[in-house]
């Protein structure tokens, strides 16, 4: 039996998959044999079974952007959407190529923003594992000492005594309360308030509020520069890059800026009234808006905070 969650497909994987699919179109390898090969070398089991579908699809007639689309787990929207885009303009090699540098953006996002969330988790439970330290093998050594000393101790000593105390004679209630606690946040997290707090964190915490910024921004922008450049409509973009955000505030705001579009408001207007979104980000895109070069901004976008995320 197959876990899904053992067997997932990585991002790295698909940025392997595109790229090497790549260079055997390129190559004048047709596209089923191409995709036969690449079923032939890949050793996840989950993977390998979508490859095969896809390419039994195509021999019976259905396109490349049809058939991965039917593998939502796998292939998302922006995937789906850039193959579309090659298709119908003939240069599904070239798409192919920017699709695999894409995803290892995406592996470079993910494993940055990982990054970012676990380092104040660490140093939270490196604190808290020295205090419970300090509390059973040190306190105890001190309060034998006020002991023989008889001396009047303050409300505050006697409370952290107390605590002590209650550590090391009921260490298995202190435990439960752990690992109950633990259960509870995991639970907590999965709900819509948990999530929600999650992703307020992952903006707006301290420790690494402008890095996250920069990472949301490197992905939203290198994103909707391949899509637009691919041909992909601003509004339809939107949308899309709004679906593959894996952060629900960042999400709702696109949303947001999606139904201001569909009334005929240029996309940079609601962008600078979000203050979600850097002045930078809106000021550049009406400068794209003007010139009609909006891909190439957005791609000079992408470059700059990746620079800036490298940078921290």
């Amino acid at each position: 039996m197959r876990i899904p969650f053992i067997h997932s497909v990585s991002i790295n994987e698909k940025a392997f998959f595109a790229q090497q699919l790549s260079t055997m179109i390129n190559a004048g390898l047709p596209l089923t044999r191409s995709l036969d090969i690449l079923g032939q070398q890949t050793k996840n089991p989950v993977f390998k079974d979508v490859i095969l579908e896809v390419t039994s699809d195509l021999e019976e007639g259905v396109s490349f952007s049809k058939a991965i689309s039917k593998h939502p787990q796998v292939f998302n929207n922006v995937f789906v959407s850039i193959i579309r885009s090659g298709e119908t303009s003939g240069k599904l090699d070239v798409v192919l190529s920017e699709l695999a540098k894409q995803q290892e953006g995406d592996a470079r996002f993910m494993s940055k923003l990982r990054s970012a969330m676990l380092y104040p988790i660490f140093i939270l439970v490196a604190m808290l594992v020295v205090g419970a330290l300090m509390m059973v093998k040190v306190v105890p050594q001190i309060t034998q000492i006020f002991k023989e000393s008889n001396a009047h101790l303050p409300w505050a000593t006697r409370a952290l005594i107390a605590t002590s105390d209650f550590m090391v004679k009921d260490w298995w209630l202190v435990l439960a309360v752990i690992f109950v606690s633990i259960i509870f946040l995991r639970f907590y997290i999965r709900s819509e308030q948990g999530k929600y707090a999650y992703n307020w964190l992952q903006i707006y915490f301290p420790l690494f509020k402008q890095l996250s910024s920069d990472l949301f921004m490197t992905r939203l922008t290198r994103t909707m520069s391949m899509l637009v450049g691919s041909g992909v409509e601003i509004i339809k973009a939107v949308g899309i890059v709004a679906d593959v955000m894996n952060n629900g505030i960042y999400k709702e705001s696109l949303k947001q800026v999606s139904s201001q579009i569909e009334r005929g408001i240029p996309m940079s207007v609601p962008l600078s009234q979000n203050p979600l979104f850097p002045i930078l980000l809106s000021q550049m895109i009406a400068v794209g808006e003007q010139t009609g070069k909006l891909d190439e901004v957005l791609k000079n976008l992408a470059n700059y905070y990746q620079e800036e995320t490298d940078n921290k």
